[in-house]
């Protein structure tokens, strides 16, 4: 007892003395505006009118933070300083107190680990697996430095790994439909656990822990409800789909590597196999990953390969879909210590062998053990060099001066020796699983040319493909939201849906647009002719004029006279062989760009 009270004084002493720093000032600053307009104008308004992003769970938590700091401030005219303490200690406290209670469950778990699946005696290393979490930098880092809560959002999901070994599955899902609402990433973790509820509880238990989830999402609905918008907290949920549209996100992934490090700026829309985008290609694998997953806990279910999953299925989402953030490898690394026995388990191969490295002889166990234990280090050490590397090259202040040496462009810059490592391991644990059901893995790995090749029928059997089933790489506009099949004005609702149309010729396909306006395809080179209408919308008003370009690969391929409100559409039929990246530019008429509402009409790419 007095070393787990010394362990959690020193990392407590750790965390505290690092809360003074700035860390992420971005995201610091949307901490402040979000909690300042939840506390002043309630959550429903900050969902509404503002850019958070996050599900509305954990705009309460914001709240709180909001009216906290107003109590304890009567003036707001140290709010918004960079290093005002009192805002920055309520900020990482919520990720300060999930590392305590991660800390505190790893260590009670491995005080009875024969409810993981664990031999008895690791009970006896319960306070260093634990400390493996608690006092390792990454951790340090990720919360009481950087400023973020991905700890907060995990310690939902090891809450609800306590209550499985407990038989407690009703607490257990609501622990982790909670850690849902608060951190969407806890969203890939949901499938897995239902399917593991539905093979060790049955269909019923299932059904009515879904239930269970439900009423969760339902409690935090009520200020939505009375405010008429009860449709904004799964609003909330679907909106970060294309937030980030780039292929990574300082994330040291597999596309990291593809991008030659350039993935922050690089979109995911670009195509890939046919007409499949990085998006699609990402995500492709990552459900042919989920479905490996989903086999292996199918037969002989237990918690210990129900943990195994959620850390393959956590590096998976890390290293395979486009849009990953640099943290979104904390998951993975939050689990790591729980599954280290298993590690060492499968190294020893559960034999007892003699290893002579050298004039040193291990047995299978200290060896083993020590190879694992040494493992994780060095993993934390690269994620730690991830984190760094991004918050530097916002922030180059405000990370961790001595390991710029290892930073992006560095002399010692290790981001695609990381990035390889990361999809070496997940490869290395695709093999494991492949071992484990062979049938399933030959399933999975067949889905992804059977998947390609249903996202590409148009591309194999016709002969031509609307544009608009591509998605661009890069939109400007300077009114309004760009359209795909409907007018411009669809933009404000129902009511206003509206097919496109020019002087009342209706068509069915296009991109309702405003001038000045660029919309940019990546086609690869994978076309040879490009056919469209274009034109004034019919709700454009009176002083619509406008100018129609294209543009293949920076060259002008062609350019209208000046369209106004009553002309007829146009039409034009260009060369676009060998051509990479197609621009369509709508430019006002030189008045102005009132009441330029413009279309793009049956855009048609021919093969």
């Amino acid at each position: 007892m007095n070393k787990l009270l010394l362990i959690v004084f020193f990392g407590l002493a750790l965390r505290l003395l690092l809360v003074p720093l700035p860390g992420f000032e971005g995201d610091i600053i949307f901490w402040k505006s979000w909690s300042q307009t939840a506390a002043e104008k309630g959550i429903v308004y900050l969902t509404e009118n503002t850019d958070y992003n996050y599900p509305a769970g954990f705009s309460y938590i914001l709240w709180l933070i909001g009216k906290t700091y107003k109590a304890l401030n009567k003036t707001a005219e140290d709010f918004w300083r960079p290093n005002n303490y009192q805002f920055l200690f309520l900020s990482k406290l919520p990720s300060i107190l999930a590392d305590l209670g991660i800390f505190l469950i790893i260590y009670s778990l491995f005080l009875k680990p024969e409810l993981l699946g664990f031999p008895l005696n690791f009970k006896k290393y319960a306070l260093l697996f634990a400390s493996f979490y608690f006092l390792n930098p990454v951790a340090l880092f990720d919360g009481a430095l950087w400023g973020q809560v991905d700890s907060f959002g995990i310690l939902f999901l090891f809450l609800t790994i306590f209550f499985l070994t407990q038989k407690r599955p009703c607490l257990a899902t609501a622990c982790l439909s909670l850690g849902f609402l608060l951190k969407l990433q806890n969203i890939i973790f949901l499938p897995l656990y239902f399917f593991y509820l539905w093979r060790v509880y049955g269909w019923k238990e299932m059904i009515k822990n879904g239930g269970i989830s439900l009423f969760i999402f339902l409690i935090i609905t009520p200020p939505f409800m009375f405010a008429n918008n009860s449709g904004r907290p799964i609003t909330l949920i679907f909106q970060n789909a294309d937030w980030f549209p780039f292929l990574s996100l300082h994330a040291y992934n597999l596309w990291w590597i593809l991008s030659l490090g350039k993935g922050m700026t690089t979109s995911d829309k670009i195509l890939t196999f046919g007409l499949t985008s990085a998006k699609n290609l990402g995500l492709i694998l990552f459900a042919s990953a989920y479905l490996l997953s989903l086999g292996f806990i199918f037969n002989k279910p237990s918690i210990k390969k129900l943990i195994f999953v959620f850390y393959f299925i956590a590096l998976s989402f890390f290293v395979l879909p486009t849009q990953s953030h640099e943290r979104y490898i904390f998951p993975a690394f939050s689990l790591l210590p729980l599954l280290l026995p298993f590690f060492a388990n499968l190294i020893a191969n559960q034999k007892s062998k003699i290893y002579k490295i050298g004039f040193l002889n291990f047995n299978s166990e200290a060896l083993t053990f020590a190879l694992c234990g040494l493992s994780f280090i060095i993993f934390s050490f690269f994620v730690l060099i991830n984190l760094n590397n991004s918050l530097i090259s916002f922030y180059p202040k405000n990370g961790i001066s001595f390991l710029k040496i290892f930073g992006e462009g560095e002399k010692f810059d290790l981001s695609f020796v990381i990035s390889a490592l990361n999809f070496l391991l997940f490869l290395i644990l695709v093999f494991f699983l492949s071992q484990k059901t062979p049938r399933l893995f030959a399933a999975a790995f067949l889905f992804i040319p059977a998947a390609l090749i249903i996202n590409n029928l148009d591309f194999l059997f016709k002969n031509q493909i609307s544009l608009t089933k591509l998605k661009p790489i890069e939109i400007k506009q300077e009114y309004g939201i760009l359209q795909v099949n409907q007018s411009l004005n669809s933009m404000l609702g129902a009511k206003n849906k509206f097919f496109l149309s020019s002087n009342y010729y209706f068509y069915r396909r296009g991109f309702g647009a405003h001038a000045n306006s660029e919309i940019v395809f990546d086609i690869d080179k994978k076309f040879k002719k490009f056919a469209t209408d274009f034109g004034i919308d019919s709700e454009a008003g009176e002083k619509a004029s406008v100018i129609f370009e294209i543009y293949g690969d920076g060259k002008t391929l062609f350019k209208s006279p000046l369209f106004r409100k009553f002309d007829l559409p146009g039409r034009t039929e260009i060369s676009i062989e060998g051509v990479k990246t197609l621009k369509l530019v709508i430019n006002d008429g030189g008045d102005g760009i009132t009441d330029d509402h413009a279309d793009w009409l049956e855009p048609i790419l021919y093969k």
